[in-house]
């Protein structure tokens, strides 16, 4: 009979266990902010992504990708949380713009955003800025 109840026992602290998430893990909710961004640049991905919005403000990367919610947890510098992934008070310039390419350094941060001109290519004046 105390084999049974052992049993059991450790069969509870397996449910129990595997129900905990880790405490760095991001919320789904968070998560779903962070991979569906609507009105900023994402502050976060893979190091040396290249994110691009087109003309109609469609997104998507060019190289690189977000990280998952496992790899945010785990990440090297410690669990990625919100104050990580959004800034409390984004600028003017990190707002989502049309024709852009935002491209990312080693660690995962913005580095620059880049514009696309007529010549097909992206510099890092805006096209006004350049008397076109």
């Amino acid at each position: 009979m105390k084999t049974m109840y052992r049993i059991a026992a450790i069969l509870l602290l397996f449910v129990v266990l595997a129900s905990c998430t880790p405490s760095g893990m991001v919320s789904d909710e968070l998560y779903e902010r962070y991979t569906h961004p609507t009105d900023y640049y994402p502050r976060y991905a893979e190091p040396y992504s290249e994110f691009v919005v087109d003309a109609e403000g469609n997104w998507s990367f060019e190289t690189g990708r977000f990280y998952t919610k496992q790899e945010l947890a785990e990440h090297e510098a410690g669990p990625l949380g919100e104050s990580d992934l959004f800034e409390e008070n984004p600028e003017e310039i990190t707002k989502m713009q049309p024709n852009t390419k935002v491209n990312y350094d080693l660690h995962g941060f913005i580095v620059d955003i880049k514009y696309l001109h007529d010549d097909g290519q992206y510099h890092l004046a805006p096209p006004y800025a350049m008397g076109e």
